[in-house]
């Protein structure tokens, strides 16, 4: 009786060490290895695992798994890949594909990678191919992207971008190209690093774009890329960033054309008046039109004043000149002088100030002068003339007495003997 239980103990663990379908083969990416080999693997790998299994008798809830251990972060991003659970038949051939990719940033060491068969209880069948993991001889990565403001930025302003890149090849980088732009903007920006030793970091310098004034809001793409190893490799990454309106765009309009936003890339220009009638008095100094310009764009322009239509009744100058140079942000005035001629006839008379940039009219001012007779000076009567005359001769006489009266007391004085000057010893 002893025999007999010892023998049907063997039995069943015999039937246990069976419950499992066997392992035929692993493949990994097309190639065959068995238990205990190595291969020589690189960072950022992508390894696809074929598993040949071959059912004994009927198999309930078996699963396949792939997993590599003792990576840094394998608590956050673990390095593993398993199936869904399945059932076989006795006899049945079944083929189970997995894929792990070792992670980018994974210590050049070796490691074991595990592929487990199993079901919910009882023992695994493993087998263990050693992975040597090495880096690629160039290889740099985008770390991350810093961009300054971080979440959005307003059109007009400027944007600041850094870039992180880490070197996780086996050879120093010389002369790294690092590239950022807004493709739906037009806008780049472009930094170079002189050397980066293998396994080490480093932030480009702050690289400036600048929004352009009329953009249009709403979320962009910001696009980095990597030029390295003499241009043969590269590296790419991109972020988002918001753009809300701007206050700097604002529309040119003449008066026979609709208001029409401005493109991004054409400077603007405010032009602001004052007072565009006024009353000219006829035989005076004139009176005067002032107006400002504004040069909203980015680069310094040329500004032309030229007044039109007073011709035959009025003298126009511009000062302190009819041509301005502002600068991009300034702000400049300028006078129009109105003086109404001695033949101008009285009553409202147009005339109009166009000013131009370069060989484009930016804005035509219509204006009004009030044109108004001036009082001709009264005739003088005799007896006025008269008593002027009277005034005149008395103070002439009064002038006459003073100048006898100075010359007779210079020769009195003179007729006075002089005192001879007495010399001591």
């Amino acid at each position: 009786m002893v025999l007999t239980a010892l023998f049907i103990g063997i039995l069943a663990v015999c039937g246990l060490a069976t419950a499992l379908p066997n392992v035929d083969f692993v493949k990994i990416n097309g190639d065959v290895y068995e238990n205990g080999n190595q291969i020589v693997v690189e960072r950022g790998d992508i390894l696809d695992i074929r598993v040949k299994l071959t059912a004994n008798l009927t198999e309930r809830d078996v699963e396949v798994a792939a997993d590599i251990l003792g990576y840094e972060h394998n608590d956050q991003a673990r390095i593993s890949d398993a199936t869904g659970t399945f059932d076989m038949d006795a006899n049945d051939t079944q083929y189970e594909d997995l894929q792990v990719k070792v992670p980018d940033n994974v210590d050049k060491d070796k490691y074991d990678l595990r592929v487990r068969v199993g079901s919910r209880r009882g023992p695994t069948q493993e087998t263990i191919v050693t992975l040597n993991v090495k880096g690629a001889r160039h290889q740099l990565l985008i770390k991350d992207i810093i961009l300054s403001p971080e979440n959005y930025v307003q059109a007009g302003r400027a944007l600041l971008a850094t870039v992180r890149i880490k070197n996780y090849g086996e050879k120093d980088e010389e002369g790294i190209k690092i590239k950022v732009s807004i493709p739906a903007l037009g806008v780049t920006a472009s930094d170079y690093i002189d050397k980066l030793d293998t396994d080490e970091s480093t932030t480009s310098e702050e690289l400036y774009l600048r929004i352009p004034n009329c953009a249009e809001p709403g979320a962009y793409d910001v696009q980095v890329s990597l030029e390295y190893n003499d241009g043969y490799d590269r590296d790419s990454a991109d972020t988002r960033i918001l753009i809300t309106e701007g206050d700097l765009c604002t529309p040119i309009t003449t008066p026979t054309q609709p208001t029409q936003p401005t493109q991004p890339t054409t400077p603007q220009t405010i032009i602001s008046v004052g007072a565009t009638m006024q009353d000219v008095t006829i035989g005076t100094g004139g009176v005067v039109y002032p107006l400002t310009i504004t040069n909203a764009g980015a680069n310094s322009r040329t500004y032309t004043l030229v007044a039109d239509g007073a011709a035959d009744w009025a003298d126009i100058r511009v000062s302190p000149s009819n041509t301005l140079v502002i600068g991009s942000g300034e702000t400049k005035a300028a006078f129009v002088y109105v003086a109404a001629r001695q033949t101008a006839q009285p009553g409202q008379k147009m005339f109009s100030v166009t000013v131009s940039s370069g060989a484009e009219a930016l804005k035509q001012i219509p204006m009004t002068a009030n044109v108004i007779a001036g009082q001709q000076p009264a005739a003088m009567s005799w007896d006025q003339i008269k008593r002027g005359l009277e005034i005149g001769l008395v103070i002439l006489v009064i002038l006459l007495v003073l100048l006898g009266l100075i010359i007779g007391f210079n020769k009195l004085r003179g007729s006075e003997p002089e005192d001879k000057e007495k010399t001591y010893y």
